[in-house]
């Protein structure tokens, strides 16, 4: 057994990693040298290790892609990322480290801004809901998108129903009962979807 500093948000240790990888640094206790990474992104589509790695201009910081019209001095960096579901916890210098800088608008849009994981607070997948006994109106939730800075449209059953920013949250009344699907769109690309059900 033996103490290590651990390098969060990957959980790796941190003598291993760059210094802008370790946004946080703590001390555990590890068995036979072994330092497991942070656990992927929970119900991600695909599995993800947490860092992003990419080049940026080195005068500018701006991401740039395989296809750009002007020449750039290219510097190759990473990111580690936090999962989304602690984004709500993190302090604002913290989640602006997480996130890939933009694009240089001579460059080909890469596709990289749809690696975030989006999560949907509120409201569980293959949750069944019910409004109060009493109640003049049908379910009412609270709803925001985690994980993303961009604007988010909400469909209901393919049907827009809002627009918010970032983790910015709206209410949302559901009155018809049966099966339902809401879907978070965010400009970035990231989306994702819950299926619940209304008795009344």
């Amino acid at each position: 057994m033996a103490e290590h500093a651990i390098c969060w948000p990957l959980g790796t240790q941190a003598e291993a990693e760059a210094p802008q990888l370790c946004q946080r640094r703590r001390d555990a206790w590890t068995l036979g040298g072994n330092v497991p990474p942070t656990f992927a992104e929970r119900d991600a589509r695909l599995w993800s290790a947490g860092r992003e790695r990419f080049e940026v201009d080195a005068r500018t910081g701006l991401r740039l892609s395989g296809e750009c019209a002007r020449p750039h001095d290219v510097r190759s960096t990473e990111i580690a990322r936090w999962p989304a579901l602690a984004s709500p916890w993190l302090p604002a210098r913290e989640r602006a480290a997480s996130r890939l800088p933009p694009l240089s608008p001579d460059c080909q849009p890469d596709g990289r801004d749809a690696v975030e994981e989006l999560r949907i607070e509120g409201l569980n997948d293959l949750a069944t809901l019910a409004r109060a006994p009493g109640s003049e109106h049908g379910v009412r939730l609270q709803l925001r998108a985690l994980g993303t800075d961009a604007r988010v449209q909400w469909l209901l059953d393919g049907r827009w129903i809002a627009e918010t920013r970032g983790a910015q949250a709206f209410q949302q009344d559901f009155t018809e009962t049966g099966t339902h699907q809401l879907t978070a769109l965010a400009d970035s690309g990231a989306w994702t979807r819950v299926r619940f059900n209304v008795l009344r």
